[in-house]
């Protein structure tokens, strides 16, 4: 396999290149296993850095790729490295859901391969610069004896610690607009624990145009699902009890027949920065202000019962 990084946003490598895998191969990417580990979640190293969208793996095309390594998967919000070696393989049986650890055996196997090297340039230095310091301002102001609310029964907005929470048990199945007082932090949510409801997202109380932070998080809940708020202050959970046909969407997952009415669409980014994807009719974009990796513009027949999911803060659907 031979690849190239290119440097596309703050928060991701964009990869590309070639291989001599089948088409449909899976493009997998793990850090190496003697990075430095001093300010970083070990487990993370168990899990794929690398996809083309929230749902999907990136997968080889008549012997090319292309693919996103996140910076802060790989080397953790609030870290202080600005490199790492992170080892790039293609799979052609691989049927794991990319949000699922990779098994250990396979990650030795894996491992055994010569790693890429990826190195933060200066705008990505600064990005993690300034979550670090916002992580250590929040870190000071939090109390280790404070107690999260328990919302078995509560309708009106809840407040959550950082953590992680079991929902049915802690947080009441439903749909939410998820949001937090926090400069920088991860939103994590798995859904029955296994699959990703959407990507480690980066959220924030303060967002600029173009910065890929989101305001919000728009999702349902399920089950014994799980969420979890990292490195950041407290997070607010506003509960959705109407909905209806929209034309403008903020970053979530959004239901065909519920939410937006099925037809035939042009996409428009409006603010932000991410993937765009849908889980029946084949969308699967990084949108943005235009460049040579980015669109601003895509159209799509939206089916209903499939979901439409963005990573942007906000995006428009005009019918065709």
């Amino acid at each position: 396999m031979k690849a190239a990084q290119n440097i596309t946003q703050k928060n991701n490598w964009f990869v590309s290149g070639t291989t001599q895998a089948p088409d449909g191969a899976k493009i997998l990417a793990i850090e190496e296993d003697d990075n430095d580990s001093s300010d970083r979640n070990n487990s993370l190293r168990d899990f794929p850095l690398a996809a083309a969208s929230n749902f999907k793996w990136s997968v080889v095309k008549n012997g090319k790729f292309s693919t996103y390594v996140s910076l802060t998967k790989s080397l953790g919000l609030g870290s202080t490295q600005l490199k790492t070696k992170i080892h790039i393989v293609a799979l052609p049986n691989y049927d794991e859901d990319h949000s699922s650890k990779v098994p250990v055996g396979l990650q030795q196997k894996i491992r055994k391969t010569t790693p890429f090297e990826f190195s933060a340039n200066n705008e990505q230095a600064h990005f993690l610069e300034q979550i670090n310091n916002q992580i250590n301002k929040q870190k000071s102001k939090m109390h280790s004896t404070q107690k999260p609310t328990k919302v078995a029964e509560q309708a009106n907005p809840i407040t959550l610690k950082p953590g992680k929470y079991l929902v049915g048990k802690d947080v009441k199945p439903g749909r939410y607009v998820v949001k937090t007082n926090s400069s920088n932090g991860e939103l994590d949510i798995l859904d029955n624990g296994k699959g990703r409801v959407g990507a480690l997202l980066v959220l924030s109380s303060k967002t600029n145009a173009d910065d890929g932070h989101l305001s919000s998080f728009t999702t349902d809940l399920i089950s014994n699902a799980t969420i979890e708020g990292k490195r950041m202050g407290m997070l607010t959970l506003i509960p959705v009890t109407k909905r209806s046909y929209k034309t403008t969407l903020s970053a979530g997952n959004w239901q065909v027949g519920k939410d937006i009415q099925p037809g035939t669409y042009t996409i428009s980014y409006i603010r932000g920065i991410g993937i765009v994807s849908t889980t029946k009719s084949g969308l699967d974009t990084m949108m943005g202000k235009a460049t040579k990796s980015l669109e601003e513009h895509v159209s799509v027949t939206l089916i209903k019962g499939e979901t439409l999911s963005t990573e942007l803060e906000q995006i428009k659907l005009k019918k065709a």
